[in-house]
């Protein structure tokens, strides 16, 4: 079924997907309707406001160059409230030997790091000069296993055990390079190489070196994009409709919630997380059900605490660190905490300090014990500070969030069952599907995946190719 401007569309789900598709249908002039489960858009993305501190519940940043963030913030009247990072943020560090270390961002940083022994150094420099030992439609190897091939496994433990913890909440044994990070895959094949891959890249781009090392959010918060979205949408956004099924009602689709509202349409963008799309697909595909169940999905807590000094923490200024998995038992428990107030000045008080812990739920559960209550998590926060060097005297502000199945896992293999998500659902003419297990795990790939499934003009390429499609080109 070709999609029609005529077409009655519904976007299930007013996440980041939902919001990219309800801004592609809108400018394309269709009719539709928005339905969110929560009382609120945005999904993850939001800011909390806990006393004279501003937390994000979801990503604290984007990189300068996320065009589709920019996008949806044009759309729906949020442009101007773009920032740009503190220059004190620029610094990133890893726990290591029982301390943080700096992260080198440069080859000069990376001579005197005490993050690799010299041989680890000499293995990194030398990757240019190594067989490359990967094909772009050969055997997806793991995240770990190319990063060793290609830099050494001291290099594999330390960094990629450290990046991918801090950005799927994930295991680089699991994780497919392919599949999880398509950019660096594409550029290695190409270049035979990822170091010759990445000056390529930088050489082709059309930001500064100065305007790539910035990040991006908004003044208040990725929340005021999701206020500016609920503005803009209007009575097209309904709130608190959580979606119970999904059946066809001759060349169209009847849509039910948990409140008794039905409604019948031409084409349904399902924007849900993967096992929420299962669920409503598994009468209608069984297949393509058991193929969004087979996707492994994280949950995540994020601890956030508002000090009332800086200074007194003792902790460099930076964009904050990680913890490798191979840290050791006295490590620090979280994957990762951000210095959100190093990173904009609005996140807390003139000389005070904002940080989020980002924590597994199961690691957290564990480290917590029986003692789940908000002071029992706060003095696992403070604890974990206190294993990291810091020495952080009592949070004056403390807020706990929790976001199940929140991160889905691209695991080994997950771009082909990518592929065959997508052939499954050719079955099912006017659902498209649409979320972070699609095309990506971040914010800008979320948009674009939602605007990818909107499209009116079935002729309109997507932004960018499934990693699956690239690999095979």
């Amino acid at each position: 079924m070709n999609p029609r401007n005529s077409d009655s569309w519904l976007v299930i789900g007013a996440g980041a997907a939902g919001l990219g598709a309800a801004l592609e249908l809108r400018e394309a002039g269709a009719e539709f309707e928005v339905w969110e489960a929560s009382e609120r858009a945005g999904g993850v993305v939001g800011t909390l406001e806990q006393g004279a501190f501003r937390f994000e519940s979801g990503p604290n940043t984007v990189p300068a160059g996320a065009e589709q963030v920019r996008w949806l913030a044009a759309g729906f009247g949020a442009a101007d409230r773009l920032v740009t990072s503190s220059d004190r943020a620029r610094d990133r560090f890893l726990f290591h030997a029982g301390r943080l270390q700096p992260v080198p961002l440069r080859p000069p940083q990376l001579l005197g790091t005490r993050l690799l022994s010299p041989l680890g150094k000499l293995r990194l420099l030398r990757e240019p000069s190594k067989g490359f030992g990967f094909e772009p439609n050969g055997k997806e190897p793991s995240v770990y296993e190319f990063v060793a091939q290609r830099f050494g496994k001291q290099a594999a433990d330390r960094f990629a055990g450290a990046f991918v913890r801090g950005i799927f909440a994930g295991d680089p044994k699991l994780l497919g390079l392919r599949s999880a990070f398509p950019r660096v895959w594409n550029l290695a094949c190409e270049h035979r190489s990822v170091l010759r891959g990445m000056k390529a890249a930088a050489q082709a781009s059309t930001l500064s070196r100065e305007e790539r090392g910035k990040l991006l959010a908004f003044q208040g918060g990725f929340g005021a994009l999701c206020e500016a979205a609920e503005r803009s949408l209007g009575e097209q956004l309904q709130r608190g409709l959580a979606v119970t099924g999904i059946e066809r009602e001759g060349e169209r689709w009847r849509v039910r919630s948990a409140t008794g509202r039905t409604a019948v349409f031409d084409r349904v963008v399902l924007a849900t997380p993967a096992p929420v799309a299962a669920a409503l697909l598994e009468s209608l595909a069984p297949q393509l059900s058991s193929e969004l169940r087979s996707i492994r999905v994280a949950s995540v807590h994020v601890l956030h605490l508002g000090f009332a000094s800086r200074d007194a923490l003792g902790l460099p200024l930076g964009f904050g660190f990680l913890v490798p998995p191979e840290a050791g038992a006295r490590a620090p428990r979280m994957l990762g905490t951000i210095f959100a107030s190093d990173l904009f000045d609005d996140r807390a008080p003139q000389g005070g300090a904002a940080l989020s812990l980002i924590y597994n739920a199961q690691d957290l559960d564990a480290a917590a014990g029986p003692d789940s209550s908000p002071e029992g998590l706060q003095e696992v926060a403070l604890e974990d500070l206190r294993r990291a060097g810091a020495t952080p005297g009592p949070a004056v502000e403390f807020a706990h969030e929790r976001w199940d199945s929140a991160l889905p896992q691209y695991e080994v293999g997950h771009d082909l069952r990518i592929g065959r998500v997508r052939a499954e659902g050719r079955g099912l003419p006017g659902i498209e599907l649409a979320g972070n297990y699609l095309r990506g795990i971040g914010l800008n790939d979320s948009i674009a995946s939602g605007r990818e499934a909107a499209r009116v003009d079935s002729d309109t390429p997507p932004d960018r190719a499934h990693p699956a499609e690239g690999a095979r080109r």
